[in-house]
């Protein structure tokens, strides 16, 4: 799923949603530990990274 149709459907602005993507950085982790797939990963970091970029918003 796109990140902009997740900011869309939870009426988020570009920056508040970029924000939050990187807080749940840290914790993610924790979770998804047992089913780990590098390429979906790198998959999801391109993703948002293009998000950011199609936005103007500056990385952390």
């Amino acid at each position: 799923i796109s990140p902009d149709i997740i900011a869309v459907q939870g009426q988020w602005t570009s920056q508040a949603f970029l924000y939050y993507w990187h807080q749940v950085e840290p914790i993610l982790p924790l979770f998804i530990y047992s089913s780990i797939n590098i390429i979906c990963l790198q998959h999801v970091d391109a993703t948002m990274s293009a998000f950011a970029h199609c936005h103007n918003i500056p990385q952390f």
